[in-house]
């Protein structure tokens, strides 16, 4: 069984394709009315979320490409798909052979999954050209050996919080200084408490608890930042104490130290700004790059001007916290009539122009060594605070071929336990270890 609702993903598969079919029937009506015009031009349909970045890039390159090339969009939003809808929707269609899908935006740890569905890179890309890529982001470009996706953007998680909430929690205006730093998970939950006390709530901390790979995100975070690591081929090692105290730790933001509401547990990061933003929550965890797409924030993104950003908190003992590293790739689909016409499409997006407005513009984080030297960039007080965490305390997560259904199982039961408040986590992670082991929770 898989575990996201089957009505709501079979209704999320009917949209899927009605909007394929539909940007098919434009283009055929469209090459009866320009029929001599368009019979020129390759159109190549990109399938992934289309920010209103995404939107200008997509513009960029059809207007340098006019008559020759045309990058036709195919909008998977993160306000209606959380990132594993995404991928079963993607899936599918890979699954059914469709040729109608050139292009499409993947989570980077997805590329081995993928990659059996999807065209090798190497041929289409240069040692030179490859060296250009940031290592670690490169690294999970890869699968056997083989170029097997290109990076778009990495991403890292983020503590935001509202500057005129916390005012209500510290007179003297020294909180901010101390968050800019990493503030202790001790200190940050003492302050959970006067914040009770103050607006009379427990939603002091959002973060993302939905069974999807982003309640995986946030584990792996307290995790790494009490010193453990993830490495859960086959279930083993998931009963270590480090993963069980990582829960236990989540769990009492729930239960034991009352600052984290238990509807989070039906939250995606989306269900986590828009309730944020609207219920005025002093604190959530956030996506760097989601910070300036105001699509994804709903009607309150204007409460946004409020919101700033700094180190997730830390254990005293360990004097940093970690930082899980995100990001989405591309992937060539290997049923494509069009490779040739899609690199293009991909090679223009690592270009530097291209990276460095989408950094600009959204956040997004650029995979290309050489902007890290660039003044624009270097110079800019939001680099500059994050530059430390990307250099030093970033991680990523492991690369196996059965990752996405080692991280299903695992997040179901995590989502268990945060939902259940007599689950235990020695518990939970028993039963997600004997569900891997036996092999009879996700048919794939």
């Amino acid at each position: 069984m898989k575990f996201i609702s089957l009505n709501k993903y079979n209704l999320a598969m009917t949209f899927f394709v009605i909007a394929i079919f539909l940007i098919l029937a434009i283009n055929l009506i469209s090459l009866d009315v320009f029929s001599f015009e368009e019979d020129k031009v390759t159109k190549i349909h990109y399938a992934g979320n289309i920010s209103p970045t995404h939107e200008k890039l997509i513009k960029m390159f059809n207007e340098q490409y006019k008559g020759e090339i045309k990058v036709v969009p195919i909008d998977l939003p993160f306000t209606k798909y959380s990132t594993n809808e995404i991928k079963e929707l993607l899936v599918k269609s890979l699954r059914g052979k469709s040729k109608e899908i050139d292009i499409l935006a993947i989570d980077r740890i997805w590329t081995a999954r993928f990659s059996k569905w999807t065209e090798p890179l190497d041929a289409y890309f240069s040692q030179e050209e490859r060296n250009k890529i940031l290592k670690p982001v490169y690294q999970a470009s890869k699968y056997n050996g083989k170029l097997a996706s290109l990076p778009m953007y990495f991403d890292i998680g983020i503590l935001c919080y509202r500057t005129d909430l916390i005012k209500q929690l510290d007179r003297k205006s020294n909180l901010e200084s101390t968050l800019k730093n990493s503030i202790t998970w001790r200190r940050f939950i003492q302050l959970g408490k006067k914040w009770s006390q103050i607006s009379g709530s427990s939603s002091y901390y959002l973060l993302a608890g939905e069974n999807f790979e982003g309640l995986i995100c946030n584990y792996l975070e307290i995790l790494y930042s009490k010193g453990g690591e993830y490495c859960p081929k086959n279930g083993n090692n998931l009963l270590q104490k480090d993963k069980i105290k990582s829960l236990k730790f989540l769990k009492n933001l729930i239960y034991k130290y009352n600052i984290t509401p238990t509807k989070i547990t039906g939250f995606t990061e989306v269900d986590v700004y828009r309730y944020a933003l609207e219920n005025d929550i002093p604190f959530f965890r956030a996506w760097f790059s989601n910070l300036k797409d105001t699509t994804l924030f709903g009607e309150y993104s204007y409460k946004l001007d409020s919101v700033k950003f700094a180190p997730l908190p830390h254990f005293q003992k360990y004097s940093q916290a970690r930082y899980v590293y995100g990001g989405w790739n591309l992937v060539v689909s290997k049923f494509s009539r069009h490779k040739k016409e899609s690199v293009k499409f991909l090679k223009f997006l690592m270009s530097r122009k291209a990276q460095k407005l989408m950094f600009k513009e959204s956040y997004y984080l650029p995979v290309i060594k050489s902007l890290y030297q660039d003044s624009t960039i270097v110079k800019n007080s939001t680099y500059k605070l994050l530059e430390g965490i990307i250099n030093k305390y970033g991680f990523s997560r492991p690369k196996y071929k059965n990752y996405t259904r080692i991280s299903n199982v695992v997040s179901h039961y995590i989502n268990q336990a945060l939902e259940n408040k007599e689950l235990s986590p020695q518990k939970a992670l028993e039963l997600a270890k004997q569900s891997l082991r036996s092999g009879e929770i996700i048919l794939e």
